[in-house]
């Protein structure tokens, strides 16, 4: 058998052939997924889409509740963090920023301005660049 007797390249077959006609004449969206106006006969031959939906038991309307719910349970995770009930992760930055302070030298719970923290930034750098330079 030859190579180019059967089309075997994708959009050549028949059911491919097909799609594109349904969606120039406006049965399909543009991007080929099934409108109201999409014939029965298609959706019949299309067992993924019609079992998928069956098995999960999801309609349009469903589906949209879904990805609501799923925006809602973002957006409150989104809240929480912008107050500051983070949870684990602000102990963890706490923890760190702690660790950092105790390196440094500082006492915890100052709240330095910036002239202190790049004081302290040159300091620190000029230690290191002294020690690099004894070695």
């Amino acid at each position: 058998m030859e190579r180019d007797t059967y089309p075997r390249r994708w959009g050549l077959g028949p059911m491919a052939a097909k799609k594109k006609q349904l969606v120039t004449e406006g049965k399909l969206d543009k991007r080929g997924r099934p409108t109201a106006e999409t014939p029965a006969e298609y959706l019949r031959a299309l067992p993924d889409v019609a079992a998928a939906a069956a098995a999960n038991g999801i309609t349009g309307a469903e589906e949209g509740a879904e990805k609501k719910s799923k925006k809602d349970k973002k957006e409150k995770k989104e809240e929480k963090a912008a107050n500051g009930d983070g949870g684990e992760g602000g102990d963890k930055k706490k923890e760190k920023k702690e660790k950092k302070r105790k390196k440094e030298g500082t006492p915890p719970g100052s709240d330095d301005d910036d002239e202190a923290k790049a004081a302290r930034k040159a300091a620190k750098k000029a230690a290191k660049k002294a020690a690099k330079e004894s070695a």
